[in-house]
């Protein structure tokens, strides 16, 4: 009797560790190429893509600092940089930046639900954000485009979003059962009338918890994450 238990133990605990459990896990984020100005990572860096390789995310270099926990100020420390009078990046119009070089895209190991978005912001900042949810680019849907805690500010040199860089501001979007695999967020409206820093953005789960970056995948599933 006692070694039939234990043979059900082991073949239990041989079925936990070979089945992998993701929990709402960031396997992907991507920016168009060449969008961000300079003082930027993904444009020091020039890495404007960051995935799932060896069971890792690299949030430390490029684009893939957007979601690392910690943020050292100043440097070239922006995750989101734009200035159109030094490098040239589009507004479509003052306060407005170009939808096309303005937008994030993160892919998730598993159907998630993405209530709002967590920035940490640069005092000349963002103040309106957009979101989508779907499982494809094709087939994403809008979570709607909200104003974060400073409301729809906006001015010239002496307008700040916040009193100081790296402070924390939660867009809520207010859903609380939209699920999706791939998740957007396109930057609106900024504070300065032709330019904009940000230094991290975290997605936010149901429970407003921040979606972390997936740190670990079991080899023999990667390529199973890494072609979704």
């Amino acid at each position: 009797m006692h070694k039939f238990v234990s043979s059900i133990l082991l073949a239990s605990t041989l079925m936990l560790v070979s089945t992998p459990v993701y929990a709402r896990s960031i396997i992907g984020i991507s920016i168009p190429v060449n969008s961000q100005s300079h003082l930027s990572r993904p444009a020091a860096d020039n890495v404007f893509s960051a995935v799932v390789s060896g069971g890792v995310l690299n949030i430390n270099l490029g684009i893939g600092i957007i979601v690392n926990p910690t943020y050292p100020l100043p440097g070239e420390n922006f995750a989101l940089h734009q200035d159109q009078q030094v490098f040239s990046t589009p507004y479509i119009a003052a306060w407005r930046p170009d939808p096309a070089t303005s937008t994030v895209t993160f892919t998730f190991d598993t159907p998630t639900v993405v209530s709002g978005v967590e920035l940490v912001q640069h005092v000349f900042g963002v103040t309106q954000i957009t979101g989508r949810l779907g499982n494809s680019l094709g087939s994403l849907q809008s979570l709607g485009s909200v104003f974060g805690p400073s409301g729809d500010v906006f001015g010239g040199g002496s307008v700040f979003v916040v009193p100081t860089d790296g402070v924390s501001q939660i867009f809520s979007f207010g859903n609380t059962s939209q699920a999706g695999t791939v998740f957007t967020f396109e930057v609106n409206k900024t504070v300065y009338y032709e330019a904009y820093g940000l230094f991290r953005a975290y997605p936010l789960d149901a429970q407003g918890n921040r979606i972390p970056a997936v740190v670990a995948i079991p080899k023999k599933f990667h390529s199973q994450v890494t072609s979704q």
